[in-house]
Order: C-alpha cells, then structure tokens, then sequence
C-alpha cells in the first residue's frame, strides 16, 4: 500500500513537471504577465516602479477612447494589423507612441510615416559572444532617451532608416557602414519613437544595464513634460495580439472608409483570400463568363457601312448648316443660342450704323438712338433687349456653372429679336 501511495506521488510529481514545462514552451513570448526569460513582465514592474502603478495599464485590448493626449502608448512586437488612422489622431493630438519591433507587424506604421527598414551590418564592431545577431548598439545623437545609455545588446534586430527622423541608437559595422536601430520624431504635438528591437522589453535582455536603462528612459519618456504643456499622462502597454476597440476622437465617413480599407488590403496581403471569398469570386467570375458567351452568341451580325461611305453628320461640317446644327444640337446650353442672337443682333445695328469699330453694347445703342431715326417704342425695345441679352453674358462669365435658361424664355427673347431685326431692316 505504501509503495503504491509513494508511485502514485511521484506520477503527480512528474506529470507537475511536464505541465510546467509544457506551459512554458506554449508561453507566447514577451507576455505582459510572463515571468519566463522572453516574457516582459519586468518591464511593466519597471514602468510601475517608475510612474506609480495608477499610472501603467498593461493589458491585452487597447481603447482608443480611453486614451487622452496626455497619456503615452508602448506597444511591444505587434502580431495584429495596427489602427494607423487611430494611432496617428492619437499623436497629433499630443500624445506619444513607442513601438518596439523587429518582425512584427508594425511595417504598415512606420510606413505611414515614411521609415523603412534595413538589415544591420553583418559584421559588427561590437557584439555578445561573437555572434552577430546579439549586435551591441550604442548612442547615435543627443536625446533624452539615451542620455544616460552607453552600449545596448540586441537580439535579432533590424535597422530603420527616416531621412529626417532624430537618431537614438545605431549599429557599426567592420566594414565602416552605420544602421540605425532606433529613431524619434514628432508628429504634430506628439512624438513617435520607434526601434527595430522587440527584446528590449525583454526579462532576460534587462539583465543588462545598457538594456535596463534603456527601459526606464523610453518609459519616462512616454508620459514626460512637452514644450505645450505638463502631460503627466498614463502609460498603456501592450503586446503581442493585442485587441483595438473603439476610436480616438471623431472619425469621418470617409476616415472610417479608408481605415476599412487598408485594414482589409493589410490582411488580405499577410492571410490572403478566405476560402468563401475565392470561391464567391469565382462563382462571379464563372457566371460573368457564361452571360458574356450567351449573350454574344446570341447576338445576330448587322453589317457597318465603310467609313467612307458613311453621311457626315451636319454638327461635323463647316459653314452655316453645321454652325446652325451646333447651336440646335439638344446637348449645346439654351445660353449659347441667346448669346449668338444678341451677336446677330449687335451686327445687324454696326451695318445699319456703317461701323466697323467694336464698342460696347452701351455705346453701341448710344450711337443708334443718335444716327438711327428709330421710332420710340424700337428705340425702348432695343435697349431692353440688349439690356436683357448683355446681363445673360455677363452672368456667363461670371459663373457658368449656374447660368442657366429656360427654354420659355429663350423663345421669347427669339421672337423680340425676330420682330426688332424685322423693324430694323425694314420687312417688318
């Protein structure tokens, strides 16, 4: 009985054993809550530690609307299509977004804001253990961030690259080429700073004090003073396959629309087409196909004459059948039949005038009422016509878009210049 209770204890004990370690190598890495040597719970302790714990809200979702200009966001190694539009009202607004990232999915962010990314040197001055994927950074400029930070080790890194963009951190190479690892900017009243390294977060790469450091810099910079003002804002972290709720500030339609459509164009580039979407597609594609067939084979053949062969239609032709076919044509505006009458009008009195001067329609009708006898009521008509036809022109000029004739006026107007040219000429 006892032999049996003692074997009964060691199985609990080894299965205990296996569990653990199951659990471990499931762990996915750089967990918030992890202890393991790849998760990043030390660098929320640190953040806690450094800004109070109201202050750092580490968690899987990621509220937009919680968030405030003030308030800071460091998103780790990013396994889920990013809210760029959200992200980028968030740092206009003033607020400030760290991404640590070397193949996550932040490459539709950074370029957003137009930073690319590069390889490091394959030889570096500087590395752990003579391995060039532990490539050892050092600072590349003034900044607050790397005030207090002499060398940094990577792990796997990749280099960013901005033709304007402040530099933090920087890799040298043998071959005397430099990639930067790290870079800062502003955006508006915010900041973003972004490195090509997701292990700075770390718990086995805080072992050292070039990485540690560098930890609490990014973290107090997160929620540091700006030249606008005390911000003295949270600190959101975040990791991994991390949830996005909501909006920062008002989206318009068109906002929303884009932000649809580059979410759906950035997984359709990284999952490709769902199995119902290709199938959907194809069934489209097939039932196009077969309409297209059916209703060209169907279609009987009807015989075009040679093109040379063809009657020119009127509105092509030159003189006065195709200028008078241009002017009736139902798609020419009712305004260019009015403005060609007045022309017709205005001509008519410079021949009864005997001039050849071009003068305004106020000075025009001024020299007939002097040389023309015109009787009283053609003498009043003219100049209300003119009157009439001139406020059309020059409503034409002012704003096409909106000079706009009934087709009742323009044949009233048609017939008092019919009438005027009849009395003017004398058939009437």
């Amino acid at each position: 009985m006892l032999a049996t209770l003692g074997q009964f204890r060691l199985a609990l004990l080894v299965a205990w054993m296996l569990i653990v370690q199951l659990s471990a190598a499931w762990a996915t890495p750089l967990e918030l809550d992890s202890d393991a040597w790849e998760g990043s719970r030390e660098v929320v302790d640190l953040a806690r530690t450094e800004l109070g714990a109201p202050r750092v809200i580490a968690s899987e979702r990621l509220v937009y609307e919680d968030l405030k200009a003030e308030d800071g966001v460091l998103i780790i190694h990013p396994e889920s299509n990013l809210e760029l539009d959200n992200l980028a009202r968030f740092m206009t607004a003033g607020g400030r977004v760290i991404v640590l990232d070397d193949f996550g999915t932040s490459d539709d962010l950074l370029r957003y804001f137009g930073i690319t990314r590069t390889a490091l040197p394959r030889d570096p001055v500087e590395m752990l253990r003579q391995n060039p994927q532990l490539a050892v950074a050092e600072p590349a400029g003034q900044h607050v961030v790397t005030g207090n930070v002499e060398r940094v080790i990577l792990n796997h890194a990749t280099g960013v690259a901005h033709p304007s963009l402040s530099p933090l951190l920087k890799v040298r190479g043998r071959d005397g080429t430099t990639t930067m690892v790290g870079l800062a900017g502003a955006v508006e009243k915010g900041r973003l700073l972004v490195i090509g390294d997701s292990s700075v977060a770390m718990n086995a790469m805080l072992r050292f004090p070039g990485n540690r450091e560098l930890a609490k810099s990014l973290i107090r910079y997160a929620t540091d003073d700006d030249h606008w003002g005390q911000r003295r804002g949270r600190l959101f972290i975040v990791s991994g396959r991390f949830k996005q709720v909501g909006n920062f500030g008002e989206r318009s339609w068109s906002d929303e629309l884009m932000h649809n459509l580059r979410t759906f164009l950035a997984d359709l580039r990284r999952h490709g087409l769902s199995p119902a979407m290709r199938y959907g597609i194809a069934l489209c594609m097939t039932t196009l196909v077969v309409g297209w067939v059916l209703l060209t084979a169907g279609r009987r053949y009807v015989g075009t004459r040679p093109r040379y062969a063809r009657r020119i239609p009127t509105v092509l032709q030159g003189g006065l059948a195709g200028h008078a076919a241009v002017i009736a044509a139902p798609s020419t505006s009712r305004v260019l039949v009015l403005l060609e009458l007045k022309a017709g009008l205005v001509e008519i009195v410079r021949s009864l005038l005997h001039s050849e001067e071009l003068v305004t329609t106020g000075e025009l009708l001024a020299q007939a009422n002097a040389r023309l006898e015109l009787a009283e009521p053609t003498r009043i008509e003219l100049g209300r016509v003119l009157e009439e036809l001139t406020a059309i022109e020059q409503q034409v000029q002012r704003d096409p878009m909106r000079a706009l004739v009934r087709d009742a006026e323009v044949v009233k107007l048609t017939n008092r210049v019919e009438r005027l040219v009849s009395t003017l000429t004398g058939n009437g």
